[in-house]
């Protein structure tokens, strides 16, 4: 359930292209991997899943990828 809204309020948060973004819950704590392609996507995927009620720590490996 907390992956879930987590996965959703990233999928609409505007400034952010969250589509090769996985997320993963284990109790509180969010994993956010995957790619996006500035490092400001990165920051707000993470500021985005801290204000999910529930999340207690989030865990950001979300890499930034040059378009090609």
């Amino acid at each position: 359930e907390l992956e879930r809204r987590v996965a959703h309020l990233l999928a609409v948060t505007p400034g952010l292209d969250a589509a090769d973004v996985t997320v993963t819950g284990k109790g509180n704590t969010i994993l956010l991997a995957g790619f996006v392609a500035t490092a400001a996507e990165v920051a707000r995927a993470e500021e985005a899943a801290r204000h999910v009620q529930g999340v207690a720590e989030v865990i950001n490996r979300i890499e930034t990828v040059v378009a090609r």
